[in-house]
């Protein structure tokens, strides 16, 4: 199953990779979750957790949850306008002169159609006739069915700190999906994320008594700590869509602190 979304920094694109890693667990969590691609994917589990820091992505997840009914409404009688790219803007930059259902929405087409799928980015287009913006918008309409509620049914949706969050849900049949901020990357509309916050986060992985798959850039202090612990490593290139001429292909490493499962798919 797909997010709704398509989401800024998002792992839709490697899911392909990511889910034959996915272990046996009992316990899951997506500490920056954004728009869950992996949660979506992958296969339900009793206990999971998603969480992140910004109020209008625990939001979205929180109506579609409860009133699902209102956020397809305004879905479904969306048109490819810039001017609806321009009321979106305004319900977020003006968040508490607005409802809840409308906050979902803006989220939810912002996410999907600004620029880079950044929010606050500019409205998407595209001369190429093979990538036709209002139909996609027309099939993202179609998969926005109740399926979602049942994906998300029983989930724990947070909206604190990380750390903590993978903290309160470290068992031995956990497994957490780590999809933080990338400290020397430019984080959209998640800006501020240090090296001292991924210094925290890495020291926690190394107290993990479950098992962790962690995404990020290669840097020197990602390094000392996967030579200090012996975790294993796996290196991607991707086209990063949106970027500079310049700066198109991305290398993207992959961290884990256990031994890959045999031919499974979740």
């Amino acid at each position: 199953m797909k997010s709704p979304i398509i989401y800024y920094g998002g792992k839709t694109s490697m899911l392909p990779v990511i889910l034959p890693m996915i272990p046996m667990h009992e316990v899951y969590t997506e500490a920056f979750c954004g728009g869950a691609a992996v949660l979506f994917a992958k296969r339900k589990v009793k206990n999971e957790t998603i969480n992140d820091r910004l109020d209008i992505v625990v939001n979205f997840y929180q109506q579609i949850k409860s009133n699902f009914d209102g956020v397809n409404a305004l879905i479904q009688q969306t048109c490819y306008a810039r001017s609806e790219h321009d009321k979106a803007l305004l319900i977020i930059r003006n968040h508490t002169l607005f409802g809840a259902v409308e906050k979902a929405w803006a989220f939810w087409f912002l996410s999907n159609f600004s620029y880079g799928n950044e929010i606050g980015g500019g409205i998407k287009y595209s001369n190429d006739q093979s990538v036709l913006l209002p139909h996609v918008l027309n099939t993202s309409k179609q998969l926005f069915t109740k399926k979602i509620i049942d994906r998300i049914e029983g989930l724990h949706i947070e909206n604190r700190d990380a750390v903590q969050v993978l903290d309160s849900r470290d068992v031995k049949k956990a497994f957490h999906y780590i999809d933080p901020p990338y400290s020397h990357a430019d984080n959209g509309h998640y800006k501020g994320y240090t090296f001292d916050d991924l210094r925290l986060l890495l020291e926690w992985c190394e107290q993990c008594k479950g098992r962790f798959l962690l995404s990020n850039y290669r840097s020197e202090l990602l390094t000392e700590f996967i030579e200090r612990n012996g975790w294993q490593t796996r290196v991607n290139i991707y086209r990063n869509k949106g970027m500079r001429r310049n700066d198109i292909n991305r290398y993207e490493i992959l961290v884990w602190n256990y031994d890959l499962p045999q031919k499974q798919l979740f």
